[in-house]
């Protein structure tokens, strides 16, 4: 792949990052995705992205690409819930695969970003039909037995590709195969490294205490059993705040259960990336309690804000979380978490201060710089 990489090649990117139209007709994207492809546009001449587009307003954590030289390729959007949205990939896959297959024509290299429902599809005939380069960023857990069946299906067809299939996780796991490569998820720029040195050394964690949520606000991240906690500590006096940033189709609901637990609890829905960063630059303990993921960018991003974690333990975390080290994992039992031991953890803020420089130290592996070098 190494020598594909330069600014004489282009790429075709097909991912499920989902784009919006903004108010004065730009495409706009994912924050998080979109800085990522613009990093790695600085090693191709030109990026073609085939991405489903979605009406609606965009949400504020949504950015438009900073290059002109990556192109949107849109995408008919579905998928869903329930069986005939997710019949609805068989229904419009050769029409997917026409409208890209001139792209494909041009280029020696596919990146293509899974799990997805198009994926179920499109990855049986990449085995079938391509023959030149491809790199697959398998950005779930693959280690968890917690996800859909159909990301189960994926897993199992790549480990079934041959060495022309380029595949990348995102969290440690044991030897897969030679083609298959672990990369850390880049989250920031180098330069944030420095500039937030004296934010990370004078965070105090003797005072009162802001805790931050950044993700989905959804079941599946956690989020009933973070408002079970906090019901249960949120009159402890070292608690200033809990703010829950994210999107969620149940936001309403989540609201109002907020405000029967605590004035303390603030939910925002989505923030713009500079107002994130900016959150996490005034808190001392990142929360995320999922049922599983890969490896979530917020936690290096609020990490290289001093933000100590604190995690569930899903699969692959223990590799990059060491517990009372650079941040703690909590463990449940059926289903519940231990308040006890999270009192004993927001009470100890010299094992706090500990983590928190600890954090800051293990986020710098997580820079686009460090990225674009593996790459």
């Amino acid at each position: 792949m190494k020598n594909l990489y330069n600014k004489n090649s282009f790429c075709v990117i097909i991912s499920h990052t989902p784009y919006c139209k903004s108010y004065n007709g730009d495409l706009v994207g994912l924050g998080s995705t979109v800085e990522e492809i613009d990093r790695l546009s600085t090693i191709f001449n030109k990026i073609y992205h085939f991405a489903p587009i979605h009406g609606g307003e965009p949400p504020l954590s949504y950015m438009k690409h900073e290059n002109a030289e990556i192109e949107i390729i849109p995408m008919i959007s579905v998928g869903g819930k329930n069986f005939g949205d997710k019949f609805k990939h068989i229904l419009f896959f050769f029409k997917h695969l026409k409208k890209i297959k001139p792209y494909l024509n041009k280029t020696d290299l596919i990146h293509f970003r899974v799990p997805t429902g198009f994926g179920l599809l499109f990855l049986p005939w990449l085995y079938l039909f391509w023959k030149k380069n491809i790199w697959v960023k398998y950005a779930g857990s693959w280690n968890s037995n917690s996800v859909p069946l159909t990301y189960k299906i994926q897993r199992w067809m790549l480990l079934r590709f041959p060495s022309n299939f380029k595949i990348t996780i995102n969290s440690p796991s044991e030897k897969l195969g030679d083609n298959f490569f672990t990369f850390c998820n880049p989250c920031f720029d180098k330069k944030i490294i420095a500039k937030n040195y004296d934010i990370v050394q004078k965070k105090n964690f003797k005072k009162e205490l802001n805790l931050v949520f950044v993700g989905r606000v959804e079941e599946k991240k956690g989020i009933s059993s973070l408002l079970e906690i906090m019901e249960d500590i949120v009159h402890l006096n070292i608690i200033k705040k809990l703010q829950i940033v994210g999107d969620s189709n149940r936001l309403d609901y989540y609201i109002n259960k907020a405000k029967k637990i605590s004035d303390k609890i603030c939910l925002t829905g989505p923030l713009s990336r500079k107002d994130v960063f900016n959150i996490y630059s005034h808190s001392h303990i990142i929360i995320l309690l999922s049922h599983s993921e890969g490896l979530p960018k917020v936690l290096m991003e609020a990490a290289v804000f001093g933000c100590v974690p604190i995690v569930s333990n899903f699969s692959g975390i223990s590799k990059i979380i060491k517990d009372n080290h650079n941040g703690f994992i909590l463990e449940s039992y059926n289903g519940q978490y231990d308040y006890n031991e999270f009192k004993t953890i927001i009470h100890n803020p010299l094992a706090l201060k500990k983590c928190s420089l600890n954090a800051y130290k293990t986020s710098h592996d997580f820079t686009y710089e460090k990225y674009l070098k593996n790459v």
